[in-house]
């Protein structure tokens, strides 16, 4: 592969950097107490900040940007990208909010006010308020299932947004262009016996109480748990039906619900 004039002088340029042996050529006055400043070749500074996200995502954003990304010195700096960003694309957004809560500490006087929660933006955790639109790029922020590609830092493309959840797809690795999807088979698919089970879905083996934490693990659990007149409602009758079982049997423990058909 050969290398372009410039390409050979920028590698060489990162070079001498790297090692510290950068000439700067004239003396400078110190700027925040600071003396020891480079030049950065003019062809290296973009501004404003949208001619920068132009230059690498493109003026309409319909590249592929699987490959690409900014990175940035400070959360705050990368909030700000991620915003202008989101605005460029000219679709309809939608706002996500975390629900915040607490258990209080008998012994501890501490009673913060949930705003405070929800002002709170750690790195690894999502914000409260979250805003995003289809095609919009996220990251992943837990292990779900590494052999699927579904580790933390797994980056995604939003597909479609529901009211609490949304479609994703893989940008990346192997699994690229898949959607962000637990394996949903039903026990009929795996044989054509017709037993008492074969309309739940087909739990898959595991050595770890970590992998039945997983919220797909967990979630085709609870779903096999409930009787099979809820499970045969629409999907639009169904939130309604689950809200009124639950209602007329209040559980106190996941171990009460999954056993629940033991105390009827």
């Amino acid at each position: 592969m050969r290398l372009e004039e410039d390409q050979v002088q920028f590698g060489q340029w990162l070079s001498t950097l790297g090692n510290g042996t950068l000439r700067i050529l004239e003396p400078r006055p110190m700027i925040n107490g600071v003396d020891d400043l480079i030049e950065v070749p003019s062809e290296c500074v973009v501004e404003p900040k949208g001619e920068l996200i132009d230059n690498v995502f493109g003026e309409q954003l319909d590249q592929d940007t699987s490959m690409t990304a900014i990175l940035c010195l400070t959360n705050v700096s990368a909030n700000e990208i991620n915003a202008h960003i989101l605005r460029k694309i000219a679709l309809e957004e939608r706002e996500y909010l975390s629900c915040d809560s607490y258990t209080l500490d008998p012994n501890d006087n501490f009673d913060p006010p949930i705003e405070h929660l929800n002002s709170v933006e750690a790195p690894g955790l999502p914000p409260h308020r979250l805003t995003l639109k289809k095609g919009a790029v996220v990251m992943l922020l837990r292990n779900v299932d590494l052999r699927a590609g579904m580790c933390n830092g797994t980056r995604l493309k939003v597909v479609q947004l529901h009211d609490h959840t949304i479609d994703v797809e893989i940008l990346s690795g192997k699994h690229r262009g898949e959607p962000l999807l637990p394996d949903l088979t039903r026990h009929r698919d795996l044989h054509g016996h017709n037993t008492r089970h074969a309309g739940n879905f087909h739990l898959p083996a595991h050595r770890t109480a970590t992998y039945a934490k997983k919220p797909s693990y967990a979630g085709i659990k609870i779903y096999n748990t409930l009787p099979e007149d809820l499970k045969t409602n629409s999907p639009q009758n169904l939130k309604k039906e689950l809200r009124t079982w639950l209602q007329e049997r209040p559980f106190y423990s996941m171990e009460e619900f999954f056993n629940w058909r033991d105390n009827a």
